[in-house]
């Protein structure tokens, strides 16, 4: 008896012992650390993207916010200490990402690492589009509160507000519109600022939840259901170009067939939905880069190079985006379907560039967590593919600040100028001349604390060997498969 009881405390003992030690090893890295966050930054250039320029203007940052004596040439007495090597540098408001998902919070621990990636590259704010499980959204502001890492200013929408089958489990179905007062009122009194309309919606419910939303103060963004065209919608912040093909013209309602469905998408469509744009005020966030980076999987093999797929955990393009075992809505596109999209990509450019030329509200985001859609890099494109398109690189950085900013609704934030919140981006080049300069980021503001490109992308490099190393890495690729199996069943 004395035996088995010594037996059965040692096999205890080793298990208290294995679960502390894969408790341990799933800790993410240590949070990054600022350079400083009370500083002057003098002989820089300040721009306020559609706004004004100053050349050698003198930034100071102190207790979180821009302080008196930014945009002169002097520093102001009792200023403090310069940080003399970003002198003759670039001095421009943060970006916003005005479509992301956050990952939602598992034993592996995604959140800081989705926020580090937001912030080196100059992503300082961003607009919650739907957290898909309910857990993604408080796991990062708690995470942000506490001090635990940092991360950009978060605007959410928390669930997702539709009606019929629910196409994600942290929805609230509608099924009358009366309904739309009250789940607005909870929305907002869960300490969200946005509504995002979703699929099942009727003209009539999309209608009351607009008029809810302007009640309780709340921003509005989302689909155009699958059954109805954009002008008939009018979603007020409509995402990913939906419902500008007519929906019979779809081969199926998932976004896959949604995205590719252009094919007979012509100049008077375009025309059309321009003119609707314009009659009722309806503002666009395209998403161009979820489209584009859907065409990876015309050589998959080439697509594990990129650096989309390099800045991710490899469960991402092992298995959740594989062609073969990842989700299923991805596996198996043949070429005709990415012959679609590609053109499809091309009249969304098009229709984008008409927009811009009429005058129209138009939004930066990336759709983060979509195939090859990596946290902050993708805002770098989407902004890249506005320029393919067409729109000078100054109107793009006043898309992605000054007018998201506006949405947003916090006047404090977006600008450099004495008394705002200190949010902004050290360029070595002028990314408003040319994006090519988007490479070029040598610091992040971020809540008046200034992050170097070197400590981020150490930080950067400690969080990539923590999910590739044993035990994190083979274990993170068997709970992407369970979770995969799970969502899939």
């Amino acid at each position: 008896m004395k035996t088995l009881t010594r037996f059965a405390t040692a096999i205890a003992a080793i298990l208290a012992l294995a679960a502390f030690y894969f408790y341990w090893a799933f800790l993410p890295p240590s949070a990054v650390e600022p350079l400083s966050e009370t500083f002057t930054l003098r002989g820089v250039t300040v721009i306020n993207p559609g706004v004004n320029r100053t050349p050698n203007a003198t930034v100071i940052v102190k207790a979180g916010a821009f302080q008196d004596g930014t945009g002169d040439e002097g520093i102001p007495p009792g200023a403090p200490p310069e940080l003399a090597q970003f002198a003759g540098m670039f001095v421009l408001p943060g970006l916003v990402n005005m479509h992301e998902h956050l990952p939602p919070d598992n034993p592996l621990k995604l959140t800081p690492y989705f926020l580090l990636l937001d912030m080196a590259h100059g992503v300082t704010a961003i607009r919650d589009a739907g957290d898909v499980d309910g857990t993604a959204n408080s796991a990062a502001r708690e995470g942000i509160e506490s001090g635990e890492f940092p991360g950009p200013r978060m605007y959410t929408s928390g669930p997702f507000v539709g009606a019929g089958e629910p196409r994600w489990p942290n929805t609230m179905s509608l099924t009358s519109s009366l309904q739309a007062d009250l789940a607005v009122e909870q929305l907002k009194a869960g300490g969200n600022s946005f509504v995002k309309f979703y699929e099942g919606l009727t003209p009539t419910m999309i209608r009351a939840l607009e008029a809810a939303c302007k009640k309780y103060g709340m921003g509005m963004l989302g689909h155009v259901p699958d059954n109805l065209t954009y002008e008939e919608a009018r979603v007020p912040d409509t995402q990913h170009f939906l419902g500008v093909p007519m929906p019979e013209k779809a081969e199926g309602d998932s976004m896959l067939h949604r995205i590719a469905a252009w094919r007979e998408v012509d100049d008077e469509r375009l025309d059309a939905v321009v003119a609707a744009t314009l009659q009722y005020g309806i503002a666009n966030t395209p998403t161009l880069v979820s489209s584009a980076q859907l065409l990876s999987y015309r050589d998959y093999a080439a697509a594990l190079e990129n650096p989309a797929a390099r800045l991710m955990p490899a469960f991402f393009p092992n298995v959740i985006w594989s062609p073969t075992e990842g989700m299923p809505i991805y596996r198996g596109l043949d070429q005709a379907y990415l012959d679609d999209v590609a053109a499809s990509l091309d009249k969304k450019k098009k229709l984008l560039r008409m927009l811009h030329e009429k005058g129209a509200t138009l939004h930066v985001g990336s759709d983060t967590l979509q195939p090859f859609v990596a946290p902050g890099l993708a805002v770098h494109q989407e902004m890249r593919l506005w320029e393919e398109a067409g729109i000078p690189a100054e109107a793009i950085w006043t898309y992605a600040t000054a007018a998201a900013y506006k949405n947003i609704g916090d006047p404090t934030i977006g600008r450099i100028g004495a008394g705002l919140q200190a949010d902004a981006i050290v360029f070595r080049e002028d990314p408003t001349v040319s994006l090519a300069a988007l490479d070029t980021i040598e610091a992040v503001i971020l809540r008046g604390k200034l992050y170097t490109r070197a400590a981020l992308d150490a930080k950067i490099a400690e969080f990539q060997n923590h999910y590739s190393a044993f035990p994190v890495g083979p274990l993170s690729k068997i709970l992407a498969r369970r979770a995969l199996d799970k969502a899939t069943n």
